[in-house]
């Protein structure tokens, strides 16, 4: 695919060299395919494909020097380098830190926080958190209480490690919704508001909605599950107040803004795991934030405020009043969906403003009150204002934070986040070994010998996860470990408490399917993956909950789907296959952070250790990931060209105009500012970048193409196309007589 580029406006923009993967200047490839067409335009081109592969490659998304600790050991070996982080607490990573913003909510210390106890909530959210035991919360979820629970017109951004507790942040930011539409008598207008809740994995989505479900059963509060495996009936969407689904599922129904009234009642969507811009999936979540936010951009509602304090609009709680005028009567919502369409003219206007707006603080969220009609007593008024949804992102640590903010609509100092690691409730000690052999057997052979040293240093006091990469291997190294610790006399150390851990264990044997499990569960081994029938799987989570089973062998599939955290984790290699390619590849930055985020029990242990054993030209990319240096980039251009095609269906770009102005909404375009050379564009050291006219080259404008093309068309089926019209027009004046 080639991507047009106006000459004449874009005069510094060059070709993009295969070769070259830092994005340098090349030899420009501006011989189109159809030359005929192509040659009468005054346009250059960037090969599509060539940036494709360039994207692919992770070696681009990283810094080639990784800061690491002062204290950092390295141990270097004639197979292997070893590299180990203490934990986070012990060691303040000065060195990593960027120049802290002033403006920002950047933390490094949970002990200067004030924590929030629970009996300071209003009563009416106690039941939420008694019902799993929680008194107060923790110093995250303490320093962005006030925003997250008072504060609906603050898009959010909480950057966090794993298992900080982001959940309830997210929690939080419901209750602030229900607040919204609570009346006096403490019921709650359950028709009146939807919340989303974007979960990365459908692994995640039912553990989601059970725990919800758990915690808002004292409101009445339906949360219902909705991916490629569950559907809902219209009347079960109506009925449910939170949905939890994927970016893909939200996808597929925000291309139907306009046919279901459901969307029009959004007032929170919720981005789990928001770092998965990163990952190749991540082009589906950048196109619907820009699709959302475009969306609020150019819908406008009719709404009620209270003219004594300027509110503008009945989201509030104070504004209850105002609330059950726009939203109680379907009847009249309906009435104000047929307003919105009358407006779409107007809304035109208002992106010619937009411009206008971009550097003032009460617009930042898209917000804003565009006409008023008010009375001299101060009473409620009617006012009409630009369609208002709360986004939230919840992200593990990354360096770029303030982009994925900005992304968001985040205001800088009021919405963004930051929390290091010194915030994870157990703090974890790294330890990145990178293997230099290359063959394949004997590679694997090393790998085992690594994980039989690292496993051996934890036997008879730690319970250890260790992840593998498929289904067989499960079974292939308990089976392994176990030959080796029988052959050192040293398989006894796995039954803390001997006789009763093996009374149990030889017990529950009898009661298991799986022929291997049998085999390996009376040792203190067990294994875990998808191929288990539910009861083995479950009996194998009681016995490691239990501490019964020191030794769980298993697949990713138990670092998403369940909480069952360890001691220590170690993860025997992280390439594997990837039937999409037809070949292996890395695993993905977000199963590396959740299969890590397992090492730690805070309920028994005060630290954790997080074992890596991957190749040695990834351990860069290992150390930039967990260290905070991982910068999050866009993927979008991987999908760009179906991306824009659904934007043109949905005739939300259907001019150049409309294009740029997608583009503006986008996260590349973001980090494309900062990094052009990574997105293939090569702009003179000597020239500013001013806005979004030196980028005309990035979006795909094929209009001039697709004209071309059409007009051809037209040609051919014009005869037919006018005898259809002159039988059709014969059936309609029939009909209308």
């Amino acid at each position: 695919m080639l991507i047009n580029i106006n000459a004449k406006d874009v005069k510094n923009i060059k070709g993009v060299k295969e070769e070259d993967n830092d994005g340098g200047s090349g030899k420009e490839d501006n011989e189109p395919t159809q030359k005929s067409f192509y040659n009468n335009m005054k346009y250059k081109f960037i090969d599509l494909e060539k940036l494709e592969t360039k994207e692919k490659n992770k070696d681009i998304f990283f810094n080639k020097e990784v800061i690491l600790p002062p204290e950092s050991k390295r141990i270097e070996r004639k197979e292997y380098d070893e590299i180990i982080i203490s934990s986070m607490k012990d060691n303040k990573m000065d060195g990593m830190k960027r120049t802290k913003n002033n403006k920002m909510n950047y933390y490094t210390s949970p002990e200067e926080i004030k924590l929030i106890h629970i009996n300071e909530l209003p009563e009416w959210t106690h039941e939420v958190f008694s019902c799993v035991n929680i008194t107060k919360l923790n110093p995250i979820q303490s320093k962005v209480y006030d925003v997250a629970f008072n504060k609906y017109e603050e898009n959010m951004l909480i950057c966090a490690p794993t298992g900080s507790g982001k959940t309830n942040i997210a929690l939080l930011c419901i209750l602030n919704v229900i607040n919204s539409y609570r009346l006096t008598s403490g019921n709650i207008n359950r028709k009146d508001f939807k919340i989303v809740y974007i979960s990365p994995m459908k692994a995640l989505v039912n553990e989601q909605v059970q725990s919800f479900n758990l915690r808002l059963k004292c409101m009445n509060i339906k949360v219902s599950e909705l991916t490629g495996d569950v559907n809902l009936s219209t009347k079960e969407l109506d009925d449910s107040q939170i949905i939890v689904m994927t970016p893909e599922k939200f996808d597929v129904i925000s291309r139907k803004w306009n046919e279901k009234i459901l969307l029009h009642k959004i007032k929170l969507i919720i981005f789990d795991e928001i770092h998965l811009l990163n990952e190749m999936r991540g082009n589906v979540l950048e196109s619907i934030i820009a699709r959302i936010n475009r969306y609020m951009d150019n819908t406008m509602v009719y709404d009620m405020g209270d003219v004594a304090d300027g509110s503008s609009g009945g989201i509030r709680g104070k504004n209850k009043d105002a609330n059950r005028y726009n939203n109680n009567d379907d009847k009249k919502n309906d009435d104000n969906n047929n307003d919105d369409k009358k407006n779409d003219d107007n809304n035109n206007d208002d992106k010619k403003n937009d411009d206008n707006n971009n550097d003032d603080d009460d617009n930042y969220n898209g917000g804003g009150v565009n006409s008023v009609r008010q009375n001299k007593y101060g009473e409620n008024h009617i006012s009409i204002r630009r369609k208002k949804i709360r986004l939230v992102g919840l992200s593990a640590t990354l360096p770029n934070y303030e982009d994925v903010g900005i992304f968001l609509r985040a205001h800088i100092e009021r919405g963004i986040f930051y929390f290091d690691h010194s915030f994870r409730p157990v703090q974890i000690e790294q330890h990145y070994i990178g293997i230099k052999e290359k063959k394949g057997i004997k590679k694997y052979a090393l790998m085992n010998e690594l994980t039989y040293e690292k496993v051996l240093e934890e036997a008879g006091k730690n319970q250890i996860l260790i992840f593998v990469h498929s289904r067989k291997e499960t079974y292939r190294t308990s089976k392994l470990l176990i030959d080796r610790f029988m052959k050192s006399d040293n398989l006894s150390k796995f039954l803390i408490d001997k006789k009763i851990s093996s009374e149990i264990l030889l017990s529950e044997k009898e009661h298991v399917i799986n022929e291997e499990l049998k085999e390996i569960l009376p040792f203190g081994f067990g294994i875990h993956h998808a191929g288990l029938k539910r009861l083995d799987r479950k009996l194998v989570e009681d016995l490691f909950s239990d501490r019964h089973i020191q030794v769980l062998v298993c697949t990713s599939t138990l670092a998403w789907g369940i909480n069952l955290p360890a001691h220590t984790v170690i993860i025997k290699g992280t390439s594997v296959y990837n039937i999409n390619i037809g070949d292996f590849d890395e695993l993905s930055s977000m199963d590396v952070l959740q299969m890590v985020g397992r090492s730690g029990r805070p309920q028994y242990d005060k630290s954790g250790k997080a074992i890596i054993i991957t190749d040695h030209k990834n351990l860069q990319l290992y150390l930039s990931l967990n260290n905070e240096q991982l910068f999050i980039e866009s993927t979008l251009l991987h999908n760009i060209v179906n991306i824009i095609n659904a934007e043109i269906v949905l005739k939300n770009i259907q001019n150049m105009d409309d294009a740029m102005n997608w583009l503006e909404h986008t996260y590349m375009y973001i980090r494309m500012l900062k990094c052009p050379s990574l997105y293939g564009v090569i702009i003179n050291s000597n020239d500013k970048i001013k806005g979004i006219e030196e980028f005309k080259d990035i979006i795909d404008m094929n209009n001039k193409t697709k004209k071309h093309n059409n007009n051809n068309n037209n040609n051919i089926n014009g005869g037919n196309n006018n005898n259809n019209n002159n039988i059709n027009g014969g059936n309609n004046n029939k009909n209308k007589l």
